[in-house]
């Protein structure tokens, strides 16, 4: 993946249209108002701010698809990249995804265009106008960090583990349906899943004593280390000292 933090380029205006110009510095991921992103200042209803970023990718960084992630934008917002508009954006204070595939560059002109006026319809914490008591000043924009990340055809979207003291319960998402998992035990092959054949997205293992594993999808490997034993034997030294 390829960071997309750092100083960006930005202006606050009324007219949502308005690309020229946009000259002023801005930290990113910080908010508007705060001191972080070197502008500090407020946001007003009406009012839109329009940050610019020119970046350039290695042609071996670009393959089948390619992603965009804003981890954080308060409160909605879309993209323009290389002269195409995307559709607007309510994140919900959650990270959003967009598939820019289609128009992505070696050298790229991205503007990202937020609209927050405190919609109390949108969850917003405990955000005021009139910070108070137990409210606090708005936050505005870019406030979780951007990057970009290019993957091929067959690639890992999610995996998540959880570990208890006899297991780990592994769900792992793939756009793939070549999938096989090889499973070491101190550098030793213990357990081999060939799923080549298996037409099933989302698959849940749950295997014993676990140290870590190695995924295959296409081109793409993952390393993930497990720490079950050590939480097992730390367990028992705590129970020692208890």
């Amino acid at each position: 993946y390829v960071c997309l933090n750092g100083t960006w380029k930005h202006k606050i205006t009324k007219n949502i249209n308005d690309l020229s110009n946009i000259n002023d510095d801005i930290l990113v991921p910080f908010p508007l108002e705060s001191n972080a992103s070197g502008v500090k200042k407020r946001l007003n209803n009406g009012e839109y701010i329009i940050y610019k970023k020119e970046f350039t990718l290695d042609e071996k960084f670009i393959k089948d698809f390619t992603f965009l992630h804003f981890l954080g934008v308060d409160q909605q917002y879309y993209i323009i990249l290389n002269d195409h508009k995307f559709d607007w954006i309510t994140p919900l204070n959650l990270p959003t995804k967009i598939d820019v595939s289609n128009h992505i560059k070696t050298n790229n002109i991205l503007y990202v265009i937020v609209k927050d006026d405190l919609d109390f319809r949108l969850p917003l914490g405990k955000q005021s106008k009139k910070p108070k008591g137990i409210f606090y000043t708005p936050f505005s924009g870019i406030y979780y960090p951007v990057f970009i990340e290019s993957v091929n055809e067959g690639y890992i979207e999610k995996v998540d583990f959880t570990t208890t003291m006899e297991s780990v319960s592994l769900n792992i998402t793939s756009t793939s349906q070549e999938f096989n998992i090889s499973i070491y035990d101190n550098k030793h092959m213990c357990i081999y899943i060939d799923l080549c054949k298996c037409p099933m997205k989302l698959l849940l293992i749950i295997i014993q004593h676990l140290k870590y594993l190695i995924q295959n999808v296409g081109n793409q490997i993952i390393l993930i280390y497990m720490i079950l034993k050590f939480q097992q034997e730390l367990m028992k030294s705590l129970l020692i000292l208890v």
